[in-house]
């Protein structure tokens, strides 16, 4: 199998199948140590998901971001888990990520546009109506 790796806009983005060989990764790390201004995050396990209480606390920090007064931080909460944002989180269970190349700076729209460009990779996107649909106040 052969992985297409992408240039180094904001990382390397690794088109498999399945997870990179170890091969597949040195040659990735090499690449990426390579490079000014990137940096090589070692894979490994991490935990994905949220459990009741890391949920509890995504409603009550993000009531508290909108409203000051205890009753409008109250409303603005209760808003918030009708529309189940915190709720589609799945369950916390652990997951393991391939190493990766990351760069330590910030990239702007036009070095995103031109990794779009030279890799034919879709950009994201995402239509009023389906923003609207996610419950954000």
């Amino acid at each position: 199998m052969r992985c297409r790796l992408a240039p180094l806009i904001a990382l390397v983005i690794v088109g498999c199948s399945r997870s990179p060989s170890p091969e597949q990764l040195a040659e990735q790390q090499s690449r990426c140590e390579s490079k000014d201004g990137f940096v090589w995050v070692e894979g490994g396990d991490y935990l994905a998901g949220s459990d009741t209480a890391e949920r509890d606390y995504g409603y009550r920090v993000s009531a508290e971001a909108v409203a000051d007064e205890p009753e409008a931080i109250a409303r603005a909460e209760a808003q918030l888990r009708q529309r189940g944002w915190f709720d589609r989180e799945p369950e916390r269970q652990t997951a393991s990520l391939p190493g990766f190349c990351l760069s330590q700076f910030l990239t702007t729209n036009q070095d995103y546009q031109e990794f779009v460009v030279a890799t034919g990779h879709r950009a994201p996107g995402i239509s009023a109506a389906d923003y609207q649909a996610q419950g954000f106040l």
